[in-house]
């Protein structure tokens, strides 16, 4: 029991009021919302830096497919006008080689179809043609004869220039493996895909046993790098026969003949022959007399 001035002490204290607590639990209150609004806002961020990224990915993705799109339907329309523009071309060198059959007999290199033609500039591009007689070159495909009998004149002639070229004749006889129908190796008998490693090692093919379709195949057989490719390409092709046109062949290869029918001529003569018809184109009816009569040729 509290005694008379102990009540009136306790009168006279100020009594803890009810808005205080209040006070302290709405500051609680807050900071509890505080930190949930922030974690809403950390959440709503990520959420956004999400879709930004997904939004990123798409577009580049987009712009990459419009990109391709674009470059290849460049390519389509370029490849379509080098297409017509090298189809014209062979219109244009048509048309120069009829005028000639109709205005001479006798192919030489000092006809028109000879010289390149003008370019012709286009839109795009510029057409060039240029003409080669292919019976100025050595036909390969004429080194068999049938399915299996070995050319020998043709033989020859190409082994004379293989030899003239610094290369090896033995390359002559790895064509000639690669063009007739049998498996046998032309000089010893043995196997041809195992004597020249076909379907070995890099070489994962067999000898072709046809016919060559294209120069480039020469690449397939063995022996024929880069080096050998391009010394023999120019002088060599796949169409026309045994017949030479010595109005047009390469100085070499005319003494690539002339030495596998001779094998003691004189190393000049393709250099004398092919200087003599810069002036006097050979004629067929007269190209005994003027090899044995004007260059002294009596063979």
């Amino acid at each position: 029991p509290l005694c008379g001035q102990d009540r009136a002490d306790a009168r006279r204290r100020p009594r803890k009021t009810p808005h205080l607590l209040r006070n302290r639990s709405n500051t609680q209150g807050d900071k509890e919302m505080t930190t949930g609004n922030g974690k809403k806002r950390g959440i709503a961020l990520v959420v956004v830096l999400l879709v930004v990224a997904l939004l990123s990915v798409t577009v580049l993705e987009f712009t990459s497919h419009v990109q391709l799109q674009k470059l290849l339907a460049s390519n389509l329309a370029d490849s379509v006008r080098a297409f017509y523009m090298a189809k014209s071309g062979i219109y244009i060198a048509a048309r120069s080689l009829i005028e000639d059959l109709n205005s001479s007999k006798e192919d030489h290199l000092g006809e028109a179809w000879a010289f390149p033609l003008p370019p012709l500039p286009l839109e795009g591009g510029t057409i060039r043609v240029t003409i080669t007689d292919e019976s100025a070159k050595l036909n390969l495909n004429r080194l068999v004869l049938g399915s299996n009998r070995v050319n020998t004149r043709m033989q020859g002639a190409v082994s004379q220039l293989f030899t003239l070229l610094n290369l090896d004749p033995a390359l002559v006889d790895a064509v000639i493996d690669w063009i007739d129908e049998d498996t046998s190796q032309v000089a010893s008998g043995a196997d041809e895909n195992a004597a020249y490693g076909y379907g070995y090692g890099t070489a994962e093919y067999l000898s072709k046993n046809a016919r060559l379709d294209t120069l480039e195949e020469l690449r397939l057989i063995t022996g024929f790098n880069d080096e050998v490719f391009n010394r023999v390409e120019p002088l060599v092709s796949i169409y026309g026969t045994n017949k030479i046109n010595i109005n047009t062949a390469d100085p070499t290869v005319i003494q690539a003949l002339i030495n596998s029918i001779e094998p003691n001529a004189d190393p000049t003569l393709g250099e004398q022959i092919a200087e003599y018809r810069l002036t006097t184109p050979f004629r067929r009816a007269r190209l005994r007399r003027q090899l044995t009569n004007d260059l002294g040729i009596d063979k």
